[in-house]
């Protein structure tokens, strides 16, 4: 309680600071000056998203959520366009690093190992979900939500991801099960999530290029990657080799270099390449997953762990603006029913679809049809991924004046993001709830197998003794 007072101090102090350096008028904040007026108002959303995320931490739900729950509330309070000015420019720029981190942590976290030995099985595994979930995705969006083929695939494609870090505790309270290990479920539900996140992006990136870039040809998209992926490699390198003759003697400061190294690297990759028209990260999605795998490879001895500079990051600073400002989006008067029902009705049927596709191929795999049924379960969550590629593809439309499609009389832009904050509002609980409840139940023979025999090994013990 102290230093959540503390904190709650400092933040306030730090409001008040930067009222006084802008120059601002404190019962008057927002003016004419775009600038200071995006700094406050990304103060504000990311220092409410920050104690909304720690408040929900307490009762042991996701920080994400709370950060989501505070930009709804502010943008359906009365006071909210006296305090907080959209920046579209500003938005679009942050959910591109967003973007890119999300890239590096995939390649970072990774494990080599697990992928060598389970690559066929995760890559049958992730490539059946992604499949049976697009398919069922794409026919509610293109017939309910009367959207374009293309739109349809695109917004699929994002809903197909799988957040890590919401089901990532549960993962690690079950590794202290020796059942769960013993055929290494968990590690199977991690490399596949990671192979289904991986291809989803770098396909999602790719298709968004040429649909929205307005690419002329085939070949002219092949020089826009392969400048692209040039210029990375070069200006990462050079960046690279700056870095190394840095830190060279500094051995205590490796890790921070290797995380500054891998954000550089990556930013000028996407940013070198933006600047001649290759916008979407057509090519960073795939060069930045084999930059940080030969990484990871390369340092796997190494004893710090880069995702942890990463991870604090992001749980500290980009999660809780990219959800907040993502929660300001969605204006509770003006959602319809409709729109709620097509939303669960997305997360129900694409549960049930990933359910089935994999209990179809369960057969091909060692595992039995229960623990397939537990791996299904734990693809069920949506959060990180869906709220940043949600975000892009909706300025995207935005910019390109696709407000509108068909006969429908959706806002396509808006629709997309109120579907994606109420599937990750009614996933998350849902994801938990399915991998903590079912268990038990799906792994109960084993379970008490299991403590038969930590019985019998307790009684040998005592008897010996």
């Amino acid at each position: 309680m102290k230093y959540a007072l503390e904190e709650l101090f400092l933040a306030f102090f730090g409001f008040l600071s930067l009222v006084f350096l802008l120059k601002k008028n404190l019962w008057h904040i927002i003016d004419d000056n775009e600038i200071t007026n995006s700094i406050i108002s990304f103060y504000i959303l990311w220092i409410s998203g920050l104690y909304s995320s720690r408040l929900v931490s307490i009762f042991k739900l996701p920080p994400l959520l709370g950060s989501l729950l505070s930009g709804i509330l502010l943008r359906n309070l009365p006071i909210y366009e006296l305090i907080i000015v959209e920046n579209k420019e500003l938005l679009n720029l942050f959910y591109d690093i967003g973007l890119i981190i999300i890239l590096i942590r995939s390649g970072i976290t990774l494990d080599i190992k697990a992928l060598k030995k389970y690559f066929p099985l995760c890559l049958l595994i992730g490539f059946v979900s992604i499949t049976f979930d697009i398919i069922s995705t794409i026919g509610i969006c293109y017939k309910l939500l009367q959207f374009s083929f293309y739109i349809s695939f695109l917004y699929s494609l994002i809903l197909s991801c799988f957040s890590p870090s919401i089901i990532l505790p549960i993962i690690i309270s079950l590794k202290k099960e020796k059942v769960y290990e013993s055929k290494e479920i968990t590690t199977i539900i991690l490399t596949s999530a990671s192979i289904m996140n991986m291809f989803c992006i770098t396909i999602f990136t790719i298709f968004v290029s040429i649909y929205f870039e307005n690419v002329s040809s085939y070949v002219e998209m092949q020089k826009l990657l392969l400048f692209g992926i040039l210029f990375g490699i070069t200006s990462g390198y050079g960046l690279n080799f700056i870095m190394v003759k840095i830190f060279k003697n500094d051995k205590e400061n490796s890790c921070f270099k290797n995380c500054i190294t891998l954000t550089v690297y990556c930013l000028l990759m996407f940013f070198g390449s933006k600047y001649y028209k290759n916008n979407i990260i057509g090519s960073v999605g795939i060069i930045t997953f084999i930059i940080n795998y030969m990484f990871n490879k390369k340092n796997k001895q190494d004893s710090c762990n880069e995702d942890d500079i990463f991870q604090y990051g992001w749980n500290n600073f980009i999660e809780p603006i990219l959800f907040s400002t993502m929660g300001t989006t969605l204006i509770i008067k003006q959602i319809t029913f409709d729109v709620i029902f097509i939303a669960l009705l997305i997360t129900i049927i694409s549960t049930i679809a990933k359910l089935v596709g994999l209990i179809l191929i369960h057969k091909c795999t060692y595992l039995n049809c229960k623990e397939i049924i537990y791996i299904g379960f734990s693809f069920t969550s949506k959060a990180t991924v869906q709220a940043t590629l949600t975000s892009i593809l909706a300025l995207l439309i935005i910019q390109k004046n696709f407000f509108i499609e068909g006969q429908s009389n959706y806002f396509i832009d808006k629709t997309i993001t109120t579907i994606t904050i109420i599937s990750i509002i009614t996933s998350i609980p849902l994801g938990y709830t399915l991998m903590t409840f079912f268990s038990y139940f799906i792994f109960k023979k084993e379970l008490q197998s299991t403590k038969i025999l930590n019985d019998n090994s307790e009684i040998e013990k005592n008897s010996i003794h």
